[in-house]
């Protein structure tokens, strides 16, 4: 190689740094905000494709689309019976406003923290307001003795008229408003 050929390569080689330097892809199952020293610049992009930035100072800060588990520790919870059920929980969620989660959580970690003490709460409320066969039914029914034999007559009925299912229903409902703070869609 020459030298007037390698000096030719050294700009090429240059303006193809810098042009990789000035673009980021967003996939589809991203959104993206970009921050110019820790400050948010124009609004997420969500779409995928190729978009530009200013390099060294604009950041390109990655959040997921896609519905993310969450899985609680099981944990130790008094029921109204006074007595004590061991609840796994679970959920799923999303990030509904890159903004608003981005704001007040910044990551995946504080998130999860959060997630972890909302719905643990909205959980152990739900347990101590209930009994152990509407915890454990899906559906409401009959209530069981202590044999597991149904119990007979109009007055038993009366004690089990919620199920699992909306008892389920009631935690999404305490919860949900208030993951909507954080940008956050609970599932």
């Amino acid at each position: 190689m020459s030298i007037k050929s390698q000096l030719l390569l050294v700009p090429i080689l240059l303006i193809v740094f810098i042009g990789y330097l000035s673009t980021y892809v967003v996939r589809e199952t991203e959104q993206v905000i970009i921050t110019k020293f820790g400050e948010i610049v124009g609004t997420p992009d969500k779409k995928p494709g190729l978009y530009f930035k200013i390099p060294f100072i604009h950041e390109v800060n990655r959040l997921e689309k896609r519905f993310l588990p969450w899985d609680g520790r099981p944990d130790r919870m008094l029921n109204k019976d006074k007595e004590y059920l061991i609840i796994d929980s679970f959920a799923r969620w999303r990030i509904i406003d890159p903004i608003k989660y981005f704001t007040s959580l910044r990551d995946l970690r504080r998130a999860i923290s959060r997630i972890d003490d909302i719905l643990q709460a909205a959980t152990k409320s739900a347990v101590a307001n209930h009994g152990v066969e509407q915890i454990f039914r899906s559906e409401p029914g009959r209530p069981l003795d202590s044999n597991g034999s149904f119990i007979e007559g109009t007055a038993g009925l009366d004690s089990n008229k919620t199920g699992r299912n909306e008892i389920e229903a009631k935690i999404l409902a305490n919860a949900a408003p208030r993951l909507l703070e954080f940008g956050i869609e609970l599932k």
